[in-house]
C-alpha cells in the first residue's frame, strides 16, 4: 500500500533534500512538481489523489499564502498538507495552522524527522483502508454452483448504486476468461483487467482509472477480457492487493465479480472483500457445493463470520429444500432472498440493459435494489460519509 505524496516546490535544492529524506522509506509514491508557480496549486491533477501535499511557501507573496489557506481548508479531511520554509512569519505560521496544516517544517529538511512523520501516515492509511473495506465498502459475489447468477447480481447490484444511490462504485469482474459483466451493460471496453495485472508496476489511481470503462449510470467498470486469456503464472497476489488498495481509496464500494475459482489471487481478491456474496439456489446438489465452500473458507484463512448467503431464484414452482432446511445446512441465521422472474432477467441480459430498466416492479429488481440498500446501510450506515476527494480538491464542484 502506497502513500500518494505530491510536493510543489520552488527549487531544485528543497527538491533533493525531500528525494534524499524519503529515499530509504518503503510505501511512498512520490512526484515533485518544480518549479510551483505561485497562487497555482489546480495543476494538482483530480485523479492523482495525494494523500499527502508537501508546499514550499514563502512570506514574500500574500495571494500564495491565501491560495493555500484555501487549499487546504478545503481538504483537510482528505490530505494531510505539510509546510517547508526557509523563512515563514509567526503570523502566517497562524493562519496556516488555523487552516489545518499539520506540519511545518523548516530548509534544510531534517530527514529523519520528516520519515517518521510520513511512515505515522503510512499507518494511518492502513488503518483507513482496512475500516473501509471491512464495513461493507467491498463486496464480493460469488457462485456455489456455476450459472448460479451471480455475475447478474453483481452488476446489477453495482448499477443500482451508481444510479439510484449516487455513491461513486466500481464493478470489477476477475472472471478473466468468461467474463461477461461488461456484455450485462452492453459496453465495449478498450481496456480490461489483464492491462493491469500484468503490469502491476503501473498501478496507481491515474491508471486504474484510464482503464474504467464508464457506463451512463456512473458505474465504473473493469472488464475481463473479450478473449480467453492464459492465466497461469501470470496473475499475482501482489497485482491484485495493489490493484484492489487503489480502488477502495477511489470509489465509496467496489464490487467484485468472482469466479467459482479457489487459486492464491482470487482467495486475496476474497479476503478483502466484506461481506462475501455467496449465490445459492434451493436445490440440494447447490446447497452441498455452498457448504463445501463454507467449510473450505476457514482453511484460506477467511472467516466465514464475512460470507452472506443470497438465495437467488427463490419462490420458484419446484424448491428441493425449506429456508428454514438452508439456514440450518449452512449455519446461516439470516438468507437474503431475491425472487425468481427468469422473463426479466433474460430481457434484461439480451438487451445488455439493467433490470431496473426492463422493470421497475418487478421483484427481481426490488430485491436486487433491496441488496444494495442493505450494502449502503452497512457501509455508510456505520460511518459518516467522507466527501469525495475528486469532487472536493481544492474547492472546484
Amino acid at each position: 500500500m502506497n502513500l500518494k505524496v505530491i510536493a510543489e516546490l520552488m527549487n531544485e535544492e528543497a527538491s533533493e533534500q525531500l528525494k534524499a529524506a524519503l529515499s530509504h522509506i518503503k510505501g511512498i509514491s512520490l512526484t515533485v512538481r518544480l518549479p510551483r508557480i505561485e497562487a497555482d496549486l489546480t495543476r494538482i491533477g483530480k485523479a492523482e489523489m495525494p494523500d499527502v501535499l508537501i508546499i514550499e511557501i514563502t512570506d514574500n507573496s500574500p495571494e500564495d499564502i491565501d491560495n493555500i489557506v484555501k487549499v487546504v481548508t478545503s481538504n483537510q479531511d482528505h490530505m494531510v498538507v505539510y509546510v517547508i520554509y526557509r523563512d515563514c512569519s509567526s503570523e502566517t505560521m497562524r493562519r496556516l495552522v488555523k487552516a489545518g496544516v499539520k506540519e511545518f517544517m523548516p530548509l534544510p529538511l531534517q530527514a529523519q524527522e520528516l520519515a517518521l512523520s510520513l511512515l505515522e501516515n503510512i499507518s494511518d492509511k492502513r488503518v483507513r483502508v482496512q475500516a473501509h473495506k471491512e464495513s461493507g465498502g467491498v463486496t464480493a459475489f460469488i457462485n456455489a454452483k456455476g450459472g448460479g447468477g451471480s455475475t447478474l447480481l453483481a452488476t446489477n447490484v453495482a448499477h443500482m448504486l451508481a444510479s439510484e444511490y449516487k455513491v461513486s462504485t466500481a464493478l470489477i469482474d476477475f472472471d478473466i476468461q468468461f467474463g461477461t459483466a461488461a456484455i450485462y451493460l452492453d459496453l465495449n471496453p478498450r481496456s480490461n483487467i489483464m492491462d493491469a495485472l500484468v503490469d502491476v508496476d503501473r498501478i496507481d489511481p491515474v491508471f486504474v482509472q484510464a482503464l474504467m470503462t464508464k457506463h451512463k449510470s456512473g458505474l465504473d467498470v473493469l472488464a475481463s477480457p473479450s478473449d480467453i486469456e492464459p492465466i497461469n503464472g501470470i496473475i499475482t497476489i501482489e497485482g491484485v492487493t495493489r490493484l484492489l488498495d487503489v480502488v477502495t481509496e477511489l470509489y465509496d464500494f467496489v464490487i467484485l465479480d468472482i469466479p467459482r475459482l479457489f487459486t492464491p489471487w482470487t482467495i486475496e481478491a476474497l479476503k478483502h472483500a466484506n461481506p462475501i456474496m455467496l449465490v445459492t439456489h434451493h436445490d440440494l446438489t447447490t446447497i452441498r457445493d455452498a457448504r463445501l465452500i463454507l467449510d473450505a473458507l476457514p482453511k484460506m484463512d477467511i472467516s466465514t463470520s464475512r460470507v452472506e448467503i443470497i438465495n437467488n431464484r427463490a419462490m420458484t414452482k419446484v424448491e428441493e429444500t425449506s429456508i428454514d432446511s438452508l439456514k440450518d445446512t449452512l449455519h446461516k441465521a439470516q438468507i437474503h432472498r431475491v425472487r425468481n422472474d427468469y422473463k426479466t432477467a433474460i430481457h434484461a441480459e439480451e438487451n445488455g440493459v439493467a433490470l431496473s430498466e426492463i422493470s421497475s416492479r418487478s421483484d427481481l429488481t426490488k430485491d436486487v435494489k433491496a441488496l444494495a440498500h442493505y450494502l449502503v446501510e452497512n457501509h455508510l450506515g456505520k460511518q459518516e460519509k467522507e466527501k469525495g476527494f475528486l469532487g472536493s480538491l481544492f474547492g472546484k464542484k
